[in-house]
Parts: structure tokens; C-alpha cells; sequence
């Protein structure tokens, strides 16, 4: 049966070329054989959570998060897309009229760390309100149990309208 995998986070949906979707939200992984007797055993990844299983085989696996042909041609391949932690960069420019924080664009994440590289310190506020913490020039800050990099925004401690860019190194 072929299968269209996608990573949610730490979780995998898998769905069947007949439309079936089986989601597995802690997987645990294994290299594994079936083995049909008469026929040669055939090598695979054994997802499993419980007592549910799904076994994939390289002929089973048609995408892994959009990758396919020679990305998910072997056992290897398909083992290290499946536990592969999604993670990435992104930068905002702090507002050109000094006060408004502005958001980081829309990304996935269960961390972020901030990297103020701008010469001027920069305050940092979670969930659009409240409190911001302020990362001084050439330091770094980071934030866990966020859902989401717009949850973070940034603006220039001293308030300036000359905007600067600060990065943010995101983790799913």
C-alpha cells in the first residue's frame, strides 16, 4: 500500500493511497523484516505506538514531508526524514515608527531563539501583550512551550524609527 507521509511536529500522519489516515502522535521507530514464507524477507520501518503498527517498506513510502524518488529510495533515507527535527531561520525588521512590536511571520515552532546581532538592544514580547524581555546587542534569548514563531514579537529598546533586523532560529 503506498503511503503519503507528514511530519506534524513529532507526530506522523500517514495516508493510504485509498484515503485512510493513521495518525501516530508518539511513534516510536525500528528498522524490521516481514517475512512471508516462501518469499524473501522484506526489510522496512516499523512505525508503532501501542499497539498499533504500521510497517513500511521502500516500495510502500510515495512522499515524506513532499520528498520523493531518490530522497525516500532506501530504509536510511526514509528513517532519517521520519526523525529528522524540523527547524529553520527567520528574521523581522523591527517598525519604522518605533513602539509596535512586530511579529515574527507564521511558523510552526515549539522553540525559538532570538539573535540579536543589531548593534541595539531589543525587547522581545510573547502573545502579542505584557511583559518583553530585552536582549541586549550581540546576545541571544530563547523561548520554549511556544506553538508558534507569530507569538514572538520584537521592537528596539530605545524605541528608535530606524528599523533593524533581528534573526530567530526556530525548532518544531
Amino acid at each position: 500500500m503506498p503511503y503519503v507521509i507528514t511530519r506534524q511536529g513529532n507526530a506522523i500522519q500517514a495516508v493510504e493511497a485509498g484515503g485512510e489516515v493513521r495518525v501516530f502522535t508518539s511513534p516510536i521507530y525500528r528498522i524490521y523484516s516481514t517475512i512471508a514464507f516462501p518469499q524473501a524477507a522484506t526489510p522496512c520501518v516499523e512505525v508503532r505506538q501501542g499497539t498499533e503498527t504500521l510497517q513500511l517498506a521502500v516500495s510502500d513510502v510515495t512522499s515524506i514531508n513532499g520528498a520523493t524518488g531518490t530522497a525516500v529510495d532506501s530504509l536510511t533515507k526514509i528513517l532519517a526524514l521520519l526523525l529528522a527535527v524540523p527547524s529553520g531561520n527567520l528574521s523581522a525588521n523591527t517598525s519604522g515608527t518605533g513602539t509596535p512590536y512586530v511579529a515574527y511571520t507564521s511558523q510552526a515552532a515549539t522553540s525559538a531563539t532570538i539573535y540579536n546581532g543589531s548593534g541595539v538592544a531589543v525587547d522581545v514580547q510573547r502573545g502579542g501583550s505584557g511583559a518583553a524581555v530585552s536582549v541586549a546587542a550581540g546576545s541571544s534569548a530563547t523561548f520554549v512551550g511556544i506553538t508558534n514563531t507569530s507569538q514572538l514579537g520584537v521592537r528596539r529598546t530605545d524605541v528608535s524609527t530606524t528599523p533593524v533586523a533581528v534573526g530567530l532560529s526556530w525548532t518544531a
